[in-house]
């Protein structure tokens, strides 16, 4: 699932930088098919290895997209 969700990413989405990885943690996650995804500030942290404020400005751009 996680490799279709990412793949969706990759060629459809308009998002750059650091929301574009945001994305890609999220599709990362992802396990069943419905699609339901659970991340804490502290794991987009550490995926995206910034600061919480860049965690939420990467959240703010990818959900504006």
């Amino acid at each position: 699932m996680s490799l279709d969700a990412m793949g969706w990413v990759w060629k459809h989405s308009q998002a750059r930088g650091n929301a574009r990885v945001a994305l890609l943690a999220v599709a990362d996650q992802v396990r069943t098919p419905a699609c339901e995804v659970r991340l804490s500030y502290a794991d987009f942290q550490s995926a995206l290895n910034v600061s919480r404020n860049t965690v939420r400005s990467a959240i703010r751009e990818a959900i504006e997209l």
